[in-house]
């Protein structure tokens, strides 16, 4: 019996009765393009990555500059939307990563997946390579420290700078870097402080290369002290780096002017043993510590404003679960709940009630926070 059109259509048939394909039929006559952008802005990357695949049309929106900046200004502002961790893999050469809001839900059945770069890892010849900052999406690894990297985990792109030549390689001497997006010119920034410790211990020589130019070059050096061996910390267009000194000063480096200026710090009040600074929702923060006694967290709401400096919570180690927060760097906080990273560990505490529950307890030698992003790691793909 031969069967009604009614049924070949249920059977899958993806023709129209005019013969246009049904997505054809979906992009230009049900949906007007506007309304088609603004369904899009809200999706995840992953599924933007799929629909690329459907039509010809969804590709050309998806892969404009336009959609790609507009996507990352509503996924910035939305008040819903969760970062994700970056860690080491426990299983194999890289990196694995989960979304923070699972750590606060369910801190008991933890969601890392081992994120897939093996792109990356070939072209970066299987050497070791770390995490120097992640912006918009973009994550900066350097391979030996001489071999910087772009890299989106949600695109698996990834784009490897030109060989950073380290000067003066006979002298003893360490490597910090940071990465962040210049305000004045629309640009992805890697930034090297070459520190020489023997040779003067006050100036590090800086270095400069942008995702336009790929070109490596020195601006004014480093003349506030020597840095921590640890990357800076990027914050409204500045790279912030943490002094080894008495005073433990905090210097910042605008991207934009190249001129650095040292940050006011609040008035701490007690003897400080050790200070660690980290990123807080687009603001700097510092945990100041008082080895074996307690640790407060200040967050400075407006930056380059003293008086914006405020204490959001103090730990008292041993009474509150930690027996030593020396170390210890805030990635996130939500909800009276903070994310934090004991540097070889996680931790999740609840400041309301004084309430802490260890997340992993070993090999966690690096976190990065990462939102998923359309940016691609070529700069020539954003314009």
């Amino acid at each position: 019996m031969a069967r009604s059109g009614r049924e070949n259509k249920a059977d899958g048939d993806d023709r129209t009765s005019s013969g246009e394909p049904h997505h054809q039929l979906i992009t230009t006559t049900v949906f007007p393009r506007d309304i088609i952008i603004e369904i899009f802005t809200r999706l995840p990357v992953k599924s933007l990555v799929r629909f690329r695949c459907v039509s010809k049309s969804f590709k050309t929106i998806i892969s404009s500059p336009e959609f790609i900046k507009y996507h990352l200004r509503r996924l910035k502002s939305s008040t819903y939307s969760y970062p994700f961790l970056l860690i080491p893999s426990t299983s194999k050469l890289g990196y694995r990563s989960c979304p923070v809001e699972s750590l606060y839900m369910n801190p008991q059945q933890l969601g890392f997946a081992d994120l897939d770069h093996s792109p990356f890892l070939i072209e970066a010849d299987r050497k070791p390579y770390w995490v120097v900052g992640s912006c918009d999406g973009l994550i900066c690894v350097a391979i030996k420290r001489r071999f910087p990297a772009l890299w989106n985990p949600s695109t698996r792109a990834f784009s490897v700078f030109p060989e950073f030549e380290i000067p003066e390689k006979k002298r003893r001497r360490y490597m910090v870097f940071g990465f962040g997006y210049d305000l004045e010119s629309n640009d992805y920034k890697i930034v090297s402080i070459s520190c020489y410790p023997n040779k003067d211990p006050n100036q590090g020589i800086v270095h400069v290369c942008s995702s336009k130019s790929r070109n490596w070059k020195r601006i004014e050096d480093f003349k506030y002290g020597l840095p921590y061996d640890y990357p800076g910390k990027y914050v409204k267009g500045t790279l912030n780096w943490l002094l080894d000194n008495e005073s433990s000063s905090i210097v910042s480096l605008n991207l934009g002017t190249e001129q650095y200026e040292e940050v006011i710090q609040p008035e701490y009040q007690e003897d400080v043993t050790q200070k660690t600074i980290g990123v807080l929702e687009d603001c700097l923060c510092v945990m100041y510590h008082r080895h074996g006694d307690f640790s407060d967290l200040w967050v400075m709401n407006e930056f380059g404003s003293k008086e914006s400096w405020t204490k959001l919570f103090r730990i008292e180690c041993g009474r509150d679960g930690f027996q030593s927060l020396q170390y210890a760097m805030p990635l996130h906080v939500t909800r009276g709940r903070a994310l934090l990273w004991l540097w070889s560990s996680l931790a999740v505490y609840n400041y309301e009630d004084a309430s802490v529950v260890h997340l992993l307890s070993a090999d966690v030698w690096c976190a990065q926070l990462y939102i998923e992003s359309l940016v691609s790691p070529d700069e020539q793909d954003n314009h």
